[in-house]
């Protein structure tokens, strides 16, 4: 976990901050470790291991501004609730001037206005399905899962959906970032048992 060294709030910028400071510890830093997408989620949102998995194969790493697009032609944007930008959009907003003076109000509409000013254009990449369901408090189908549910807003209903949905039931994905078609292996091989919290099967 990073802390933002700032006053916490929702419309007054934080969001520019995050990215910033993902731009300083990730890109512009002598940190081995870097990655394709970086990105903003609510903290009642619970991620479906099948979003990563279409995100490794079917998106370019190229101007691509990944979310559900909503509000089109008029006042276009990815929802709130989550959104990913490849590394090339995250220097854009780490080192443009412009963008740095345009960070406050409704977060999600201020990082559209960033992505239609950059003059090198960007992919807005709708994701496939619906993005998320809202939390009911019944669950939702396994078998015909969305990429992730959104308002989740107590522990118990964390603990019922992660005891339904938990990363480490699903085997195909397991094996797959165990190695299988995975060029990083090592890293997601880590990543994963950090993110979980039962042991990675054998």
């Amino acid at each position: 976990m990073i802390e933002i060294p700032m006053k916490e709030n929702m419309n007054e910028g934080k969001t520019w901050h995050s990215f910033n400071l993902l731009h300083k510890l990730f890109v512009n830093s002598s940190n081995p470790v870097s990655y394709d997408f970086y990105g903003k989620l609510d903290d009642d949102s619970f991620i479906f291991d099948s979003f990563f998995q279409i995100l490794d194969e079917k998106v370019g790493r190229n101007r691509s501004f990944v979310g559900y697009k909503t509000g089109f032609p008029k006042n276009g944007h990815m929802q709130g609730r989550m959104y990913l930008m490849s590394q090339d959009l995250l220097d854009y907003v780490a080192a443009d001037p412009w963008v740095a003076s345009h960070i406050t109000g409704d977060e999600d509409h201020a990082t559209a206005y960033w992505m239609f000013r950059n003059e090198s254009g960007a992919n807005w990449i709708n994701f496939p399905g619906r993005l998320a369901s809202e939390y009911d408090g019944n669950g939702q189908n396994p078998k015909q899962p969305d990429n992730m549910i959104h308002k989740i807003k107590t522990s118990e209903q964390w603990n019922e959906i992660n005891s339904y949905y938990g990363w480490t039931k699903n085997k195909e994905f397991t094996a797959w970032i165990k190695g299988k078609n995975n060029p990083r292996k090592e890293h997601d091989e880590k990543v994963f048992e950090e993110v979980c919290s039962e042991p990675m099967e054998a």
